[in-house]
């Protein structure tokens, strides 16, 4: 039985399975993304994970972004931005979605706890990427993808 995203079933096993190389014609040194390629992704691949909100895709960035607006000792999510990818896999694509996510998480979490881990981690990059990269690495394991 022919899996993958042109089939309509969901791949198994590892993550690029039935993904085409390249998804999107390329720009530069970048993979273009759309809307639509993110809509699906989410649907097929993460519909099991809650956003802290919709996820949008802006071509003029590289990688993605969470947009935080402080209102006093508030920090809001504005947005959640996907934009052209480095590499053309789906793994870095959903990497990409994932750790925006968390970025968000950790955001909005902070505010509710002003000391602690979350509140320490706005400040501190490298120990919250650190963190987020280890998160990510369980969610692949416990879906069973492999990472490349």
């Amino acid at each position: 039985m022919n899996e993958g995203p042109n089939s309509g079933e969901p791949a198994t096993g590892k993550i690029a399975q039935g993904f085409p190389r390249k998804l999107t014609p390329r720009s530069g040194d970048t993979f273009k993304k759309s809307q639509e390629i993110l809509d699906k992704t989410i649907k097929r691949r993460l519909g099991n994970l809650y956003f802290t909100m919709k996820p949008v895709y802006n071509n003029h960035i590289i990688g993605g972004r969470v947009k935080i607006r402080v209102d006093g000792m508030t920090k809001i999510v504005n947005s959640i931005e996907i934009g052209k990818q480095l590499k053309s896999s789906e793994e870095t694509f959903l990497e990409t979605i994932i750790h925006e996510e968390l970025e968000a998480r950790i955001a909005v979490r902070a505010n509710r706890q002003w000391y602690g881990k979350y509140a320490d981690f706005l400040e501190k990059n490298a120990r919250r990427h650190a963190y987020i990269d280890s998160v990510i690495i369980r969610y692949f394991r416990m879906r069973g993808w492999r990472r490349r």
